[in-house]
């Protein structure tokens, strides 16, 4: 999975200084900016935090990808 829309958003709020903070639902792999339905479930991230995150989960994947 590429994340391209998510990762566009994310450098878009980090290059205009946008203050966000997200949230990541494991289970649906459904990306939520906290002012629309948070609801104290699932950690928060900034923009760089989530983006970092996002990058550890494309690693992740790829290595499963080749080592199966």
């Amino acid at each position: 999975m590429k994340y391209t829309n998510i990762k566009r958003i994310l450098k878009t709020h980090i290059d205009k200084n946008i203050k966000s903070l997200w949230t990541h639902d494991k289970s649906n792999n459904n990306f939520t900016n906290i002012y629309r339905n948070y609801t104290g479930e699932l950690n928060i991230y900034t923009p760089h935090q989530l983006l970092t995150y996002i990058k550890q989960i494309e690693s992740n994947q790829d290595a499963e990808t080749t080592k199966g």
